[in-house]
């Protein structure tokens, strides 16, 4: 792995705020040193835990950078589908949201609008998270 790989996963994994500037400088920052690397694949569970910390928040606009980044990337899905699973995520859902409306039904199996029935369901999660995934969920079932 190379040294600029190594320190964007690094500076992903420490980033502790979403609403402090110098913190969202380095967020953006560490998205674009990893996606414009040549192995920027080994970033994607750093990229993806970021979702996980912050799973209801958007960073002003800068988790949209890690979407269009994962979904460059091959095999991301894999890794995305046991994200949400542990924890789930606006972002995290609106990615699976993102493969549903471009046809993927399954990853490796797992049948994506299932995920988005269990969130709903699952009364641990926050009511935000939850009502993301139930809209995304009546979405998909009114368009079949």
């Amino acid at each position: 792995m190379s040294l600029d790989v190594q320190k964007a996963i690094s500076n992903l994994d420490s980033v502790s705020s979403v609403e402090d500037p110098d913190e969202l400088q380095k967020l953006d920052d560490s998205i674009q040193q990893l996606l414009a690397s040549e192995n920027s694949e080994l970033g994607i569970d750093a990229l993806l835990r970021v979702f996980e910390r912050f799973p209801n928040k958007d960073a002003y606009g800068i988790f949209w950078s890690i979407v269009h980044g994962l979904e460059s990337l091959p095999d991301y899905e894999e890794k995305l589908v046991e994200s949400v699973r542990r924890q789930p995520s606006l972002f995290g859902l609106l990615m699976i949201e993102r493969m549903l409306n471009a046809g993927i039904t399954q990853v490796r199996g797992v049948n994506l609008l299932s995920i988005l029935k269990d969130v709903a369901a699952d009364e641990s999660q926050m009511d935000e998270i939850r009502e993301d995934a139930r809209e995304f969920v009546e979405w998909q079932e009114s368009e079949k």
